[in-house]
């Protein structure tokens, strides 16, 4: 009977991710890497790309992604050398470490002799070290394969030349030394990948075990939504990392502060989008906890995080896994300052947090608009943050060249123990604004929990 549940339950993921790729014929493919490889982290004196425009390596090092990716269909074609050993790598944390910190799907010529007596979970198309495949429709090496990943989740599945090979749920991969049925998994795959965020860069192993690989047509594109949105709410809030309002800017070693009480806060709006910022990750400050995903837990939400410096940066928490997290830079007037950006099926997400002096509030909107501006043209870019400008500034005013204020910039946001000023908006860029109303707008103080005030607006969507 479990054996009949447990075909059951592959069927049904089997026919879910169909549904989903066939969905996903409605978004266009788009390439991982730019002609000029300006949007990968890699090595110029390993990877490069040959008279064909393939890409290629001369040694055992991947190329990676600078944007992280989840909920995506990935297609590529690769062409292996004769006992070439390669992977396409997923959902990675860390790509100065990545071993134990991604997933990775094996690509592997299985009939050189080299390879005889492998272990089947280490062979070609294999969740390495875990799953084997269901079969193996490999061309010989020197012949191009093509290679289909959709990526929902926990939920992997493989495709090679139209055959559907692999399927994996990671959650079912709770121990990194033995897989469910007592077998032993590699020793230096040192993490259940359970542990591993549903989001990552993606990567592409390079020449290894004395063969080498060629990559071509690397493509990319997201999976849709479930349903379309009816209406939408947006929330903006400085969460101070859970500190409150007073100092010391700190919180003992497993404490959690006033993240509690920032929660609260969140799910009494229930927003669909929240900015956070002033968040920290792993920091002694924090007691090493991670702040993004323990207000995830807490809201019962995706969190999504990018560094301005290190351990400390904004948040983005949603009810789904974004497609694709970038980061822009900044410079501050004491600090380097970020901007998040994720793209989800049927808009843009952007949270940042501005610097203090107003020259460096000015030159930051310039980078937004610069960063924003040609996403517009695309589907909808929703910005939000804590922008330390009040509404007269000449940096607020830069914005509102591209932008329309959703929010109430009347009602004061800071300081939540006696508001005297606006310096948290939210925005929509110009092109959309008519694709919404306002249906509400709240500004609410909370100085228990942080020093800036909650700022929220719920949105219809026009024609819906």
């Amino acid at each position: 009977m479990r054996n009949l549940m447990m075909i059951r339950k592959l069927l049904m993921f089997v026919a879910a991710l169909a549904a989903l790729a066939a969905l996903a014929d409605t978004e266009p493919w788009r390439e991982v890497f730019a002609a000029d490889l300006s949007n990968a982290d890699y090595d110029p004196a390993i990877w490069h790309r040959d008279a064909e425009g393939c890409l290629t390596a001369e040694k055992d090092v991947a190329i990676w992604t600078k944007a992280d990716y989840g909920r995506f269909e990935l297609s590529c074609e690769y062409n292996l050398e004769p006992a070439a050993n390669s992977g396409v790598l997923l959902y990675c944390s860390n790509t100065k470490s990545w071993i134990p910190n991604a997933v990775e799907i094996q690509l592997l010529d299985d009939a050189a002799p080299k390879w005889k007596g492998l272990n089947p979970r280490q062979a070609n198309l294999s969740f390495f070290g875990h799953q084997a495949p269901t079969s193996n429709p490999a061309k010989p090496a020197g012949e191009w394969n093509q290679l289909t990943v959709v990526a929902d989740g926990s939920k992997i599945a493989v495709s090679l030349n139209g055959v559907l090979v692999n399927t994996c749920d990671l959650s079912v991969w709770t121990d990194a030394k033995k897989l469910p049925d007592g077998s032993p998994i590699p020793p230096w795959l040192s993490r259940p990948w359970s542990d591993l965020a549903h989001i990552g860069k993606i990567g592409f192993q390079g020449r290894h075990a004395g063969a080498g690989v060629r990559f071509r047509n690397v493509k990319i594109r997201p999976l849709p939504a479930a349903k379309p949105r009816m209406a939408l709410t947006l929330m903006s809030y400085n969460i101070r990392i859970g500190c409150g309002h007073d100092d010391p800017f700190k919180l003992p070693k497993g404490s959690l502060g006033h993240l509690p009480q920032c929660a609260a806060v969140i799910n009494a709006v229930d927003a669909d989008f929240i900015g956070l910022q002033e968040v920290d990750r792993c920091s002694t400050r924090v007691g090493g906890m991670d702040q993004t995903a323990e207000m995830a837990r807490l809201c019962g939400r995706q969190g999504v995080w990018v560094e301005k410096i290190p351990n400390y940066g904004v948040s983005l928490l949603a009810r789904d896994m974004p497609f694709c997290v970038e980061k822009v830079l900044m410079k501050g007037s004491l600090h380097t300052r970020a901007l998040l950006v994720a793209e989800f099926p049927d808009c843009f997400v952007a949270n940042t947090h501005f610097p203090l002096a107003d020259w460096a509030c000015t030159a930051a909107a310039a980078a937004v608009r610069q960063a924003l501006a040609p996403k517009a043209s695309n589907k909808p870019v929703f910005l939000m943050g804590d922008f330390n400008s009040t509404p007269t500034s000449a940096a607020i005013k830069a914005l509102k060249e591209d932008f329309a204020v959703l929010s109430d910039e009347t009602k004061f946001t800071w300081n939540a123990k006696k508001p005297d000023r606006t310096i948290d908006y939210i925005f929509v860029d110009k092109a959309h604004a008519k694709d919404f109303r306002v249906v509400a707008q709240t500004v609410e103080a909370h100085p228990e929990a942080t020093d800036h005030c909650a700022l929220a607006v719920r949105l219809a969507v026009r024609g819906l």
